[in-house]
Order: structure tokens, then sequence, then C-alpha cells
């Protein structure tokens, strides 16, 4: 590394540190010191050096809570807190609520509230698959609240109080996600010191199976039979946009256009089609885990057209989730065999680990619910998913 970038990493880290003296909480200046370290370690590609961080002209407290998520084994110095209102607070948690959800597809997340000495709670989500973390988020209290009201059907959710702490598994591994990998010395610090740190999630090796190009086609005429006229016009004016935030990296529309398998997404009659798409036909899944990956690949052609004409014929504004595709399907008059009972929750779950490409795309709204425009994006990307253009 360079000099002029480790000067520029310092200066972020000392312009960061003045976060830690205005802190409203031990939690919030945890999860400060537990990001960076995972910055550190991104840019050297090795573990955060306290020697070398020692060095910068930053709060001594600020340099305590590296040293304490650096290594689980330091024990907290008061002495070095003391002129945070929040010092009494800093490894002292006890969790006051919890609650666990388990999906279909076999993840499982903890959710606590946790309460410091001082009156203030935070919620930690934490989640794992076979008992491997792969995913943890600290935030603030309503997490477990939020979880437990919106879980649909596909989530198993049991609440637990009193004795929530006897509830907590020993975790041996962590994989995060990258999107978690700012908490691991945090999940460290909290659980342990005997837990390790691993990779980041593993890119998903599964494949989506060979299709045959007649059943495509066929399904394509089917479904754009069945939908109103499409207006040309109106998607063209959706991919102005969808071209824009395309250009500008937008993390969902580059992810579907991977699983799509757009070498040139230039040269397609519709962005926005090709990407709404991405999942009916799809290249790779490698962007998911693997669970993940495996059930949505279980997803049959009749599942697909059952659930986009159940969305296409949906009144403006129907909520939308995995559990409702499900009932969309086995009332679908075009589909002839309905999903058993016992398969629903499974359909359900791999079908909510898909359903971000219709919010990115504008099938839905951001909150899940059909917009005026799904008739006609379903329309084009039928046609640019199974053959039509």
């Amino acid at each position: 590394m360079d000099d002029s970038t480790l000067q520029r990493f310092f200066d972020e880290v000392i312009a960061s540190a003045a976060f830690v003296e205005t802190a409203e909480s031990a939690a919030a200046a945890e999860a400060w010191a537990s990001g960076a370290i995972a910055d550190w370690e991104q840019l050297t590609g090795a573990t955060v050096s306290i020697e070398q961080i020692a060095e910068l002209p930053i709060a001594d407290g600020a340099r305590h809570l590296l040293e304490l998520l650096s290594d689980p084994a330091v024990p907290v110095d008061p002495r070095r807190l003391e002129a945070f209102d929040w010092s009494d607070d800093v490894d002292r948690h006890d969790i006051v609520d919890l609650v666990t959800l388990t999906t279909a597809g076999g993840e499982s997340a903890v959710i606590m509230t946790v309460e410091s000495p001082s009156g203030a709670r935070h919620d930690l989500s934490i989640t794992t698959l076979d008992d491997i973390v792969i995913g943890v988020t600290i935030g603030p209290e309503g997490l477990a609240q939020a979880a437990t009201e919106d879980a649909s059907g596909a989530i198993t959710v049991e609440p637990h109080h009193g004795d929530a702490d006897l509830l907590l598994p020993t975790w041996t591994s962590i994989r995060l996600d990258d999107d978690s990998a700012a908490n691991g010395p945090l999940l460290r610090r909290r659980f342990g010191a005997t837990t390790t740190v691993a990779e980041s999630a593993a890119r998903s090796a599964v494949m989506p199976p060979e299709r045959d190009p007649d059943d495509d086609r066929w399904a394509a005429e089917l479904v754009r039979r069945a939908l109103p006229p499409c207006d040309a016009a109106v998607l063209r004016r959706l991919d102005s946009e969808t071209e824009r935030r395309f250009s500008n990296g937008d993390v969902d529309l580059v992810t579907l256009a991977e699983i799509a398998g757009l070498q040139s997404p230039d040269r397609v009659p519709s962005l926005t089609a090709a990407l709404a798409g991405a999942y009916l036909a799809p290249r790779t899944l490698q962007p998911h885990p693997e669970v993940e990956a495996r059930a949505i690949i279980e997803l049959e052609l009749a599942d697909w057209i059952g659930a986009l004409l159940g969305l296409a014929r949906a009144n403006v504004g129907t909520d939308i989730d995995g559990r409702r595709l499900v009932e969309m399907i086995n009332r679908c008059p075009e589909i002839t065999t309905g999903i058993p009972k016992a398969d629903q929750d499974r359909i359900a779950w791999a079908f909510e680990c898909t359903l971000y490409a219709f919010v990115a795309t504008g099938i839905l709204d951001a909150d899940g619910a059909t917009t005026p425009f799904a008739s006609v994006i379903i329309d084009g990307a039928v046609a640019a998913a199974w053959g039509q253009y």
C-alpha cells in the first residue's frame, strides 16, 4: 500500500473518530469501532495492527474501543473511557428479549433486544445457516418486533422471554456476507474469543438447469395472450430511468444483469424488461447463498406463469409477498396443477428471494405493492427471458 493511500485512510479514521465523542450509546460506538477495523482489513488485506493505529492523533477512548474490538480477550479499562457518558455500558449488555425466525430454506435468525446499565437498548440480529453465522445487523430497538409483525407464512417465528440468554447457540464459525463484515469484530467481542472469522460468504456454485426453448416460447405466448396489449411507449419511458440507475451502478440492477447473463445491456430492446425477467431464465445464481440458489431453481415454469399473471391482474397497490404469490398460482385458471400445502412455505420463501427484482424494475413499489406498470413490464419480461425478442 503506497504512502498516499495509507495517509488517506489515516485521515478517514481521524475524521470518523469524532463520532465516538458524540455517540449516543456504547452500542453505537462499538459499531463504529467494528466498522473501522473492517475498513482497515479491507484496505490492507491484513489484520488490524493496534500499534499502527495507536500512532494516530485520535482520542484514547476511541483507540481503546479499537483494541477491545480487535481482541476479545482485552479487558475494559474504565479510566480510558471515562470521558464518555456511556462508559459504564461498554461490555455490559443484558439480553431482555429474543425472537428466533426460521425460513423454509433452512436459515435461522436470532434477533435480541439488549439493555445496558444506563437503560439504553438496541437490537442485534444474527443470521445463521448450519450453525455458521452468515449475517449480523445492529440497530435501534424494534427489529425484533418488526420481524415478528412482518413475517410471512414462509417464516416460523418463536418468541422467548426471560430465559433468552440460555437459548443462544455456541457459534464455532463466522462466514459473513459483505453487508455484515464490519460487524464481525463486535460479534466476537460479545460472544466469546473462541469464535473465528472465515472468508466472506462464498458465492453459490449452484447452476440453473438447462432450459427447453420450446417450453419457454410456449410460456411466453401463454402469458402474453392473457395480458392486455403492451404500450411500448410506457416501457421506453421506464427504460430511461432504469438505464440511468444502471449506469450509476445501482447494486440491485447490476446484480440482476449478472443473473440474466446480459453481456451488452445497452443492446437489449428494453433494459427494464430484461432485468425484470432475470429470474425467469437465470444464467447464474452466484450472487445468492447456496441455500437460496437451490430454492430458486426449484421454481417451475408453471409457478412463474401463475405468479406473473397474478401480479399483472392484481389491483394497483396490492401487497405482494411469497405467500401471496403462492395463492395467486393456486387460483390461476391457466395452471391446471396447484402447489401442495406441504410445499407452500418452501415455494413462498423461494419467491421471497427474488422479489427485489420486481421492486428494482418497477413491477412493485418500495413497499412491495403492485404498480400501474406491472402488466407492461411483465409483458416485456417474459418476451425477453423466454425468447420472443
